[in-house]
């Protein structure tokens, strides 16, 4: 039977050298860092140590210019990244435009700071709130090509998280990216198993449906017949085991297969 390593045994050394308090203590040991083969073993080590640090909730992603680009993984409450979509939540979250600009970690509170929001930005941290998502902070993850990663963790209970914790946090995340960026090359992974099966006209209406245009508005688009549309999201809905549409785009971004 494998063992399941420790995060001690994952994150290299040099998280110490900042000084951190891994443990209660100064501790200057150094950590191993074991060769996590699969994505799915990383994803589940980091979602243990963000749990243990008080957030349920987690998500990497890329970000657009102002708006998601791809979700590599995600640990949230069931309803919420349907919502998220379906609300076209992304093209008001404040977060967003915040993350792209900030080169250090910082919580939503002070993102927000002195920040004045409209009624529906207003709306959106109130639904937040009310699907579990709460008291968040993101780490942001600057590569290449001006290209913007982040960690977004948040709480399911209204407890203010520790924010001298954060350095913390940021380093193990950076370390889990950076992993992550090896095992899933430079992009964020595509699931060949989806990928493999899903055509570019199937991508086409996924995309249109993420816009949220109805099955006529992208027959109109793409010059095609409604009826063809319909053919299209039914064997959507079959290839990804998904009962709606809105479940169709959130596995569609899971696996990296549209932006």
């Amino acid at each position: 039977m494998r063992t399941v390593p420790t995060l001690t045994d994952i994150f290299t050394a040099n998280i110490c050298s900042f000084g951190i308090d891994l443990e209660g203590s100064h501790s200057k040991e150094k950590i191993f860092c074991l060769s996590i083969s699969g994505l799915d073993d990383l994803k589940q080590l980091f979602g243990s140590f963000a749990s243990g640090e008080g957030y349920e909730n987690h998500v990497l992603t890329t970000l657009g210019d102002r708006q998601l680009a791809k979700v590599a993984w995600f640990n949230l409450p069931n309803d919420y990244p349907e919502t998220y979509i379906s609300e076209k939540w992304e093209r008001i979250d404040p977060i967003i435009p915040a993350a792209r600009k900030a080169r250090v970690s910082f919580s939503w509170t002070q993102a927000l700071h002195g920040v004045k929001l409209s009624r529906a930005q207003k709306r959106f941290f109130h639904e937040c709130r009310e699907l579990s998502v709460l008291h968040g902070i993101v780490i942001p993850l600057h590569g290449p090509d001006g290209r913007c990663d982040i960690f977004s963790l948040s709480r399911r209970t209204d407890e203010a998280p520790d924010i001298a914790r954060l350095p913390l946090t940021h380093a193990i995340a950076v370390q889990t990216w950076r992993r992550y960026l090896e095992l899933s090359g430079t992009g964020l992974r595509i699931d060949s198993q989806f990928a493999d099966r899903i055509t570019e006209r199937e991508l086409e209406v996924l995309r249109w449906i993420k816009a949220g245009k109805a099955n006529h508005e992208i027959a109109e688009i793409l010059d095609i017949k409604v009826k063809s549309v319909e053919f299209h999201v039914h064997n959507l809905l079959n290839k990804f085991g998904a009962p709606n549409r809105i479940s169709a785009v959130v596995i569609a971004l899971q696996n990296g297969l549209i932006g």
